[in-house]
């Protein structure tokens, strides 16, 4: 399987849904992304432990049985600028 981080935002929330990862994997392969292209130095602050600890807050959220209408955090990562992301991929990961 390719890395979590380069997954679409709409495949990320399916996935999700499915149970074939959790938003803790997915952090954790977006953090070594972000390690591993340091020497860009395209992140000020990183701050992984918080990220790391939202993740859990998220992934115990769903295991609970709310899943905020379907995609939980998902709607924060819907950057319409960010190379790869499809405006279809924003208005599907939108949706209820």
């Amino acid at each position: 399987m390719a890395s979590l981080s380069t997954l679409t935002i709409a495949d990320a929330r399916d996935m999700l849904r499915a149970g074939e990862t959790t938003a803790r994997q997915i952090t954790e392969d977006c953090l070594a992304a972000i390690e591993d292209a340091g020497a860009l130095n395209a992140f000020v602050t990183v701050t992984a432990d918080k990220a790391l600890a939202m993740a859990e807050a998220a992934d115990q959220r769903r295991a609970n049985g709310d899943d905020r209408e379907g995609h939980e955090g998902i709607g924060d990562l819907a950057d319409r600028h960010r190379p790869g992301v499809e405006e279809s991929d924003v208005e599907r990961a939108q949706e209820v």
